[in-house]
Formats: structure tokens, sequence, C-alpha cells
């Protein structure tokens, strides 16, 4: 089994019981245990939100954020005006208090996102909430 996908042998038909070894770490056991470990992934189910926000993208304080040397999750080729493509995603705090990991862009903007979790009732969650911003000119 590769990371693509499994290695083609014709016309096989694969059930709970077939063998499987992954190339990567050497496991070998059978397709039922596979899916047993795949299961235990340690996995949250979380809600976000996506904004298109165009109006974000054209402010100049956004930009600068955007821009800067910050690890932020996007899309965007950093130090270019932003495109069609510089979807940007930002993780707020679940308990909708203003905090969040992008917290220092913009305080008007990051207020408006927070207020936008609040009314969509995403509060109480486990994990962050995460939000995409879009910069699409039509949708």
């Amino acid at each position: 089994m590769f990371d693509d996908g499994v290695d083609g042998y014709g016309h096989v038909e694969y059930d709970e019981r077939s063998p499987v070894t992954c190339s990567a770490c050497d496991w070998s056991g059978c397709w039922a245990e596979l899916d047993e470990r795949r299961a235990a992934l340690p996995a949250t189910l979380v809600t976000g939100l996506v904004i298109n926000a165009p109006e974000f993208f054209h402010d100049k304080d956004f930009v600068q954020w955007l821009n800067s040397d910050e690890p932020i999750m996007t899309w965007h080729r950093g130090k270019q005006s932003p495109s069609e493509w510089s979807d940007t995603v930002v993780l707020v705090d679940p308990h909708l208090n203003g905090e969040g990991a992008d917290s220092s862009m913009p305080p008007h903007i990051w207020r408006q996102i927070v207020e936008a979790c609040r009314k969509a009732g995403l509060g109480g969650q486990r994990e962050h909430i995460p939000v995409r911003l879009t910069n699409l000119s039509e949708c």
C-alpha cells in the first residue's frame, strides 16, 4: 500500500481479510485492522465559516498583516497584491472572547470575524473555529 493507493495486481477484489503492508512504515495486517487504525486517529469535528470579504483584501492594514512575516494559513503569495487566490484561514477561540491564533490582524477586521462566528452560533466548540476568508468579487 502506498500514499496514492495500492500496488496493482490486475483485477483483485479486496475485503476486510485482505492482507496489507504499508510501504512507509512496514506495518502488516489485514484491511479491517487498517480501517481500525485509521478510525483511531485523534480527530475532532469542528464547524467553521467561509466569509467572502473582498473589502478585507482591499484594506491596507489587512494587506500589511497578510504580507507580514507572521505565520498564517493562506494561499496568498506574500509581498504581492492579494488576488482571488489569496484565501486565508484564521482560527477563532471557541469561547468567542476575541482571542485566537490570528487576533493580531487589524482589530476592526478581527472584530467582524468574531461577530460573524457569534451570529452563526459557533461558540462552545472544543477546538478553535476555522474561518476561511475569500477574495472573490462575484459569489
